[in-house]
């Protein structure tokens, strides 16, 4: 009998949890016990935050507004830092995973915004300064993107009869990109040397 009450209360709790992921579906990558633990915190928003890397890839924070009790959330923020902007009336309230499920909204459109940014943008600098002014994955992509589209140019060039253009391709498409990424790689890796030194 005792044991009839507590299959009830699982299953009745299983199936609470399983409306929530329902409506949110990230959180099928978390565990029941974490899964209320944020629950039983949802008037804390900021107790998200522990679970957020299991819930979303490269995300380890929301950045809240000053104060501690305010709901605005401005941007998000990588493993390594980089911050990128949420836009504006983004706010933690409700139910957590109405919030979240408009956290992530967001974010696409964050990014959708700022990659289309980063590729007009790409042309316009140069690489040195353009890598260092995108997020991470704008710059992964975009550069995907423009690769992409001089390999075709170069093709297409060459199909049409002129017979550098695969040779100029290269130059520009391999070499030049290779060496700008070991340039920018070494000067990262000597900053950081050179602040460790400091500290």
């Amino acid at each position: 009998m005792f044991n009839n009450g507590l299959d009830k209360i699982q299953k009745s709790l299983e199936d609470y949890l399983e409306t929530k992921r329902q409506a949110f579906g990230r959180f099928y990558f978390i565990s029941n016990d974490e899964l209320l633990a944020i629950l039983a915190q949802a008037r804390n928003p900021r107790a998200v935050q522990p679970f957020l890397r299991k819930c979303f890839d490269a995300l380890v924070a929301l950045e809240f507004a000053p104060g501690k009790k305010s709901t605005d959330i401005l941007a998000m923020i990588s493993p390594k830092g980089e911050r990128v902007g949420l836009g504006r009336n983004l706010k933690a309230r409700g139910p957590v995973e109405e919030w979240l499920k408009n956290v992530e909204d967001s974010m696409k459109k964050s990014l959708r915004k700022a990659m289309k940014k980063g590729v007009i943008d790409y042309d316009d600098r140069p690489r040195t300064k353009w890598v260092k002014m995108h997020p991470g994955q704008v710059v992964m992509c975009g550069a995907q993107i423009h690769w992409s589209r001089n390999t075709m140019k170069a093709i297409g060039q060459y199909g049409d009869g002129d017979s550098n253009a695969l040779t100029d391709w290269y130059d520009f498409s391999l070499c030049l990109p290779l060496c700008l990424t070991l340039y920018l790689c070494i000067s990262l890796f000597n900053n950081n040397d050179t602040n460790n030194n400091k500290n």
